[in-house]
C-alpha cells in the first residue's frame, strides 16, 4: 500500500530535523527600528560660512571722518567737512609721487588696505582747470609705488579735449606700469563717480569713471601692480613750470571699500556756492565780538593759528556734533626734555592781560588722566588747569587740578578740588590778571566756582589744550575728551 501523504511529510520533516541546525526562538512581532550606531570623537558638521558683507567700510563724512583714517602730510588748514557732509580739500603743490619712497602730497588721506580682491569707490566735485591739477583715489605701497584714478587737467595729453580728462596711472618702483591711461572728458563734468578694481588672483586693477550713477566707463586695466598697503583720497595742484593761478579744491561726498561692484550713493545735494563758499588756501577766521580776541568752534576745521606737537591723527578728529575730540595717549605732559604729550594743540598768546575759557566733557576715571588746559613759556615751566582723577591725591580720585611748574618741579601749593564722578560736562577757565593767574571751572554756564591762584611768575608765550591718560602702566580705557569751543578774551 502506498504511503499516505501525510505519512510521507511526517518522514521528511523529520528527516529536516536530524540534517538541519537546531531552530531559532521565533522573533517577536514587534520589531524595533534599527538605527546605526553613532561615531565617537567625530566633530560636529561644520556651519554654513556666511558670505562677507560686500562693504568692508563705508564714510559719508557726515561731520566728522571715521577714525581709521590717517593724514599724510597733514594740513588742517587745507581740509574740512562742509554742512552739508562732503570732505573738502584744498590741494597743495607736490603730487603723490614722492623722493625715495616718501610721499609728499599734502593732506593724503589713507587707510589699510584689505586683503584679497577689492573695490573702491567714491564721488568726488571738483574742477581741475589747470595744467596736472588732479585728484581722486589711490592705492598705494608708498611714493613709488601705486596706481591711481583722476579728475584732471594736461593740454599735453588731450589737445583735441582742451586738457580734460579722467586719467588712470601706475607706478612701480618710480617706473610706469604702462602708458597713460586718458579718457576725455566735458569741462562741465565735475560730478563724478570713481572706481578702482584690485585682482589679487591676477594682480591687475581697473579703473573707472561714472558721471551718472551706475553709468560705467573703463578707463584702462594696468597689470603687474606691486603689492599694496594702503587706500585713500587725495588732490594736489602738481605744478608745471608756469604754476598755478588758482588752487584745486576737491569735494568727496563718500568712500567706499567692498568686495565686489555695488550700486553708488547719490542721494547727496552738491554744495552750493551761497551756502559753502569755496574755502580758500587759509579759512578765514570767525568774526569775533568786542572783547573777544579769538574762538574757535571747531565746526569741522581748525581757525588759523593752531599747531599740533606730536600729532597723531588717527586719535583726533571733529565730531558730527561740531566738537573737536581727542583721544589720551600714555605720555606726561613733560617727557625726557621735551613736550611729550600726544596731540597737543597749541597757539601764540596775546601779550598782556587775557583769560582763557573751553568747553570739555571727559570722564577721567583712572589714575592721572586728565584733559587739561595748558599755559606756558616753555616745556619747562607752565601752569595746567584740568578735569581730571588722581587716587593718590586729596581728592581721592575725580577733581579738578591746577598745578604750576617752574623748570619742571610742581609747586609746593597745587589746588585739588573733589569732584563728583558724574560730572563730566564742564568749563575750564584761567585768567591772567592784575599780576595773577586764577583757574576757575563750572558745571553750569556763568557759575564759576575758583580753584586756585598763583602767581605771574614767568612770560606767558603760548595756550593749549591737551588729553592724556599720564600713566605710567597700561590703562584699561583711554581718556577721550570733547572740545566744544576754546576762546580767548580781554578779561571781564
Amino acid at each position: 500500500m502506498k504511503p499516505s501523504l501525510f505519512i510521507l511529510g511526517v518522514l521528511i520533516l523529520a528527516l529536516a530535523a536530524c540534517s538541519s541546525p537546531a531552530e531559532a526562538p521565533p522573533l517577536s512581532t514587534e520589531v524595533e527600528p534599527t538605527q546605526a550606531p553613532l561615531p565617537t570623537n567625530t566633530p560636529p558638521p561644520p556651519k554654513p560660512e556666511t558670505p562677507p558683507e560686500p562693504v568692508l567700510f563705508y564714510d559719508g563724512f557726515e561731520g566728522g571722518l571715521d577714525s581709521t583714517w590717517e593724514w599724510l602730510n597733514p594740513n588742517p588748514e587745507r581740509w574740512s567737512i562742509t554742512p552739508e557732509g562732503w570732505l573738502a580739500i584744498t590741494a597743495d603743490h607736490p603730487s603723490v609721487i614722492g623722493s625715495e619712497q616718501e610721499i609728499q602730497q599734502v593732506n593724503l588721506l589713507v587707510q589699510p588696505a584689505p586683503e584679497g580682491d577689492f573695490t573702491l569707490t567714491a564721488r568726488m566735485v571738483s574742477n581741475p582747470n589747470e595744467n596736472f591739477q588732479q585728484a581722486g583715489i589711490f592705492i598705494l605701497l608708498d611714493g613709488d609705488n601705486y596706481v591711481s584714478i583722476l579728475s584732471a587737467f594736461c593740454e599735453f595729453c588731450l589737445p583735441d579735449n582742451g586738457g580734460y580728462g579722467v586719467f588712470m596711472e601706475g607706478f612701480k618702483n618710480n617706473e610706469p606700469l604702462a602708458n597713460g591711461m586718458f579718457l576725455p572728458r566735458n569741462p562741465d563734468q565735475t560730478d563724478l563717480y570713481l572706481r578702482l578694481v584690485f585682482s589679487a588672483m591676477n594682480n591687475t586693477v581697473t579703473g573707472y569713471f561714472a558721471s551718472a550713477p551706475d553709468q560705467w566707463q573703463q578707463v584702462g586695466v594696468i597689470e603687474n601692480v606691486p603689492t599694496f598697503f594702503q587706500v585713500g583720497l587725495g588732490a594736489s595742484n602738481a605744478p608745471g613750470p608756469e604754476g598755478n593761478q588758482n588752487d584745486l579744491q576737491a569735494l568727496f561726498d563718500y568712500f567706499e571699500i567692498s568686495t565686489q561692484d555695488t550700486p553708488v550713493h547719490s542721494d547727496s545735494p552738491v554744495p552750493q556756492p551761497t551756502a559753502t563758499p569755496e574755502p580758500t588756501a587759509t579759512p578765514e577766521p570767525t568774526p569775533l565780538p568786542e572783547g573777544l580776541l579769538f574762538r574757535d568752534d571747531f565746526e569741522g576745521y581748525l581757525q588759523p593759528g593752531w599747531t599740533w606737537v606730536n600729532e597723531d591723527p588717527k586719535r583726533w578728529t571733529f565730531t558730527k556734533n561740531g566738537w573737536l575730540e581727542i583721544m589720551g595717549d600714555n605720555p606726561a605732559f613733560y617727557s625726557e626734555g621735551t613736550i611729550g604729550i600726544s596731540n597737543f594743540l597749541s597757539r601764540d598768546l596775546p601779550e598782556g592781560e587775557f583769560m582763557i575759557t573751553a568747553h570739555v566733557k571727559a570722564n577721567p576715571n583712572e589714575n592721572f588722566q586728565q584733559a587739561t588746559i595748558y599755559i606756558f613759556e616753555d616745556q619747562d615751566n607752565y601752569v595746567a588747569l584740568n578735569i581730571g582723577y588722581c587716587q593718590p591725591c586729596s581728592t581721592q580720585g575725580p577733581g579738578f587740578f591746577m598745578e604750576t611748574f617752574i623748570d619742571n618741579n610742581p609747586f609746593e601749593n597745587a589746588y585739588q578740588i573733589p569732584r563728583d564722578p558724574a560730572v563730566t560736562d564742564v568749563y575750564l577757565r584761567l585768567v591772567n590778571q592784575g599780576g595773577s593767574l586764577t583757574g576757575y571751572y563750572a558745571i553750569e554756564p556763568g557759575n564759576w566756582q575758583r580753584v586756585g591762584a598763583f602767581g605771574n611768575f614767568f612770560d606767558f608765550k603760548l595756550v593749549g589744550l591737551g588729553t592724556t591718560n599720564s600713566s605710567p602702566v597700561q590703562v584699561e580705557k583711554d581718556i577721550i575728551a570733547q572740545f566744544d569751543y576754546f576762546e580767548i578774551a580781554i578779561p571781564e
